[in-house]
């Protein structure tokens, strides 16, 4: 089922299970398909066969065991599955696992990008619906469709589902299948979009009543570096080049960095070092700026505006400088550098707002105590 990892340049931990399908849509062969009575449903859905996908879930973590476990049983499961997690993380690549593991993977799987849909009746989802009743469908970013077709899809899916999820018998005697496979992708916050109404309640609930949350890049960094080696072996191939390994001080540095893009925002990163870089490792000069930062780590602000200036250092000495006196030039351009913005400061460099409010009051007045100071 997996390979074993074992020193630089050797085959990566990986699951033939499931896959990791980043590019897919514009990689993969696919046709469009006609779905009777919507001409938009018809102009964004495209179709792909299970032989088309081949790419893989990398990771051996314990958060990542429990998913293929679940996804292992999800597939086998004919009901409408809600496929949610954050931006990367993963949630194309797992509603394909879950086409190409399950019972239908001899029939097509129909994509439609829900974000590009405006004008759809309920009419036009029950022929979709009627049309690939033997297939499986994919709503990707259910969170984008608009509110309109939100209300025409929920009355599509109580009319459809109430009317046919019992399996009637063909002319053979055979149970025969008369609805789809319905899968649907969204971002976490389609959480927020429900609470706020800014997603119809009704339809959400009706979508989660089997519903899968993908683990960010940041709570797997056990995986991080078996990715690294694959995405590496990859565009090595891709951009001729010949790096075997990541060195310790760059292997840190990424596995301690957030991740805020998840699985994509490596694979880019990767990609982008291999073609701007030559040389048999990967280094910590390689890297890019924000994660060479020592404050760019998996603890720190996922917003790049909330970073302090990579350059902070003073005038050029040989003599080393005091410790107070660095100390209060680093803080004073962070400050220089947020505005203003004590919290934002004070975050950013890893300290408590009250520390930093005292060390101030110690500069601009040395007599001040540290209770004239705005405590936490």
């Amino acid at each position: 089922m997996m390979s074993k990892k074992t020193k630089k340049g050797t085959e990566p931990q990986t699951f033939s299970f499931a896959y990791d399908i980043a590019g897919l849509r514009d990689a993969a062969p696919h046709t469009f398909s006609t779905a009777p009575g919507s001409s938009t449903l018809s102009q964004q859905t495209k179709t792909f066969s299970a032989e088309a996908i081949t790419d893989h879930f990398i990771g051996t973590s314990p958060i990542m065991m429990q998913l293929y476990t679940t996804l292992q049983s999800a597939a086998q499961k004919d009901t409408p599955t809600l496929i949610m997690g954050e931006t990367g993380s993963g949630k194309s690549l797992c509603a394909r696992t879950l086409y190409k593991h399950g019972q239908r993977s001899d029939a097509p799987l129909h994509i439609i990008n829900a974000g590009s849909l405006s004008s759809v009746h309920t009419d036009d989802w029950l022929g979709l619906f009627e049309t690939y009743r033997h297939d499986t469908i994919l709503l990707d970013d259910i969170v984008y469709l608009p509110l309109a077709a939100q209300d025409t899809l929920y009355r599509a899916l109580e009319i459809f589902l109430t009317d046919h999820m019992s399996a009637t018998t063909d002319q053979s005697g055979n149970n025969a299948i008369i609805f789809p496979k319905l899968l649907f992708t969204a971002s976490t916050d389609i959480l927020n979009k429900t609470r706020q109404e800014r997603f119809r309640p009704a339809l959400f609930h009706r979508l989660s009543r089997l519903s899968l949350t993908l683990p960010p890049l940041r709570a797997r960094d056990f995986d991080i570096l078996d990715m690294c080696d694959v995405f590496m072996t990859l565009f090595n191939t891709a951009e001729n080049k010949g790096f075997k390994y990541i060195d310790q001080e760059a292997s840190k540095l990424l596995r301690a960095y957030n991740w805020d893009g998840n699985v994509r925002e490596l694979k880019n990163t990767l990609h982008t070092i291999i073609i701007l870089n030559e040389g048999d490792a990967i280094t910590k000069n390689m890297l890019p700026a924000h994660i060479m930062h020592p404050l760019a780590n998996k603890d720190e602000i996922s917003d790049s505006t909330d970073r302090p200036p990579s350059s902070l250092s003073g005038p050029s000495s040989s003599y080393p400088e005091p410790f107070d006196t660095i100390e209060r030039r680093y803080i004073t351009k962070s400050l220089t550098y947020f505005k203003g913005n004590v919290q934002k400061t004070a975050k950013a460099l890893q300290i408590s707002p009250s520390t930093l409010y005292r060390k101030l009051a110690k500069w601009n007045n040395p007599q001040n105590s540290p209770q004239d100071c705005p405590q936490d």
